[in-house]
């Protein structure tokens, strides 16, 4: 398992599994939190759940950026593909801005959805922990990222 400039990228992995036209990655683990600056990448970890979906956890020292974008490489798309992406933090959904794509459905080829958001403003002495929610039905789930833009 390799980082290129702390962005996981899943053709590194030695082995992938396809099942039924869903493939399902392996539990990865990320770096120790990260403290972001402007253009960093923060290190995630992910772990594959039944039914096509990824949860993805993001974790970061404070204080961090006003604004993150968590974004998500998709490839294979074709009519049947479809791509749902939620971003949440303590169990609340976070409002996505402009800028934002969070669902695809039927688009053909590479697919990057991504979610623009204010960081959420809480405990500054707790790490800033995003989680995200991916539905990702028949498209492979090539990488993915959370960057202050």
């Amino acid at each position: 398992m390799a980082f290129k400039t702390m962005e996981l990228m899943f053709e590194d992995l030695p082995m992938r599994t396809c099942l039924l036209g869903a493939c399902a990655v392996l539990l990865l683990t990320g770096a120790p939190q990260a403290r972001a600056q402007a253009g960093d990448v923060v290190p995630c970890r992910s772990e594959t759940v039944a039914g096509s979906r990824y949860e993805i956890t993001c974790e970061l020292t404070r204080p961090s950026p006003s604004r993150l974008r968590f974004s998500v490489r998709l490839s294979g798309g074709h009519d049947d593909s479809s791509s749902v992406l939620e971003v949440r933090h303590s169990g609340v959904e976070l409002a996505c801005g402009p800028g934002s794509k969070v669902s695809s459905d039927g688009e053909y080829g590479d697919i990057e959805l991504a979610c623009i958001f204010d960081a959420p403003q809480a405990d500054m002495a707790a790490p800033l922990r995003i989680n995200v929610s991916l539905k990702a039905s028949h498209v492979e789930l090539e990488r993915y990222s959370l960057t202050s833009p």
